[in-house]
């Protein structure tokens, strides 16, 4: 009696396990088409996006360093308030990359890059509407928070989609591409605030 169920479950292992090296077949076909091909507007709009959040994040690191004078003289700040406001960036991201980050284990890369992405835009219409410096260090704490939480996920995520998603006559430029756009955004800063 037993021994048909047993060998019922056999069969089922079997089948289940039989099915793997043709999936695997089939990975490494679409693999290899990614890497032999040309990059197709997906893979290039991909590239084009994850390259978008690290210019955010280049913008954003540096936007308090190109306003700190202007902020500074409308609201009559003392060099230790400045100090704050310019610093409260740092530490937002320091609390959201120990809090927020482990979390994605648990919760998923993708998840917390879109809760960190849903922060850090509040963050700054928050700051753009801030009326005094209390108010603006809140603002620079929550956007600090989602960078920090988004910045060890997106290296991880952003780089690997990269990665995956770029011919092999085209990674390395894209991979490089993705990774200036932090610098890219620092210096979009200057140019549109200076």
């Amino acid at each position: 009696m037993v021994l048909p169920a047993f060998s019922g479950r056999v069969a089922s292992f079997r089948a289940a396990h039989s099915a793997a090296p043709e999936a695997a077949s089939q990975s490494a076909r679409v693999r290899d088409a990614i890497n032999r091909g040309r990059m197709s507007p997906l893979q290039i709009r991909t590239v084009m996006l994850c390259a978008l959040l690290n210019v955010m994040d280049g913008y954003d690191i540096m936007a308090m360093v190109f306003t700190a004078s202007a902020i500074s003289t409308a609201w009559s700040l003392s060099a230790t308030q400045l100090g704050f406001l310019l610093s409260a960036g740092m530490v937002g991201m320091g609390f959201g990359a120990v809090l927020i980050t482990p979390l994605a284990d648990r919760l998923g890369r993708k998840a917390i890059v879109q809760f960190s992405l849903v922060v850090i835009a509040a963050g700054m219409a928050f700051s753009a509407l801030t009326e005094n410096f209390q108010q603006m260090v809140i603002a620079r704490l929550i956007t600090g928070l989602g960078v920090g939480a988004l910045a060890p996920s997106l290296s991880v995520i952003v780089i690997v989609i990269v990665a995956e998603f770029s011919s092999n006559k085209w990674r390395g430029g894209a991979v490089s591409f993705m990774g200036v756009g932090y610098t890219f955004g620092a210096v979009l800063g200057g140019l549109l605030i200076g």
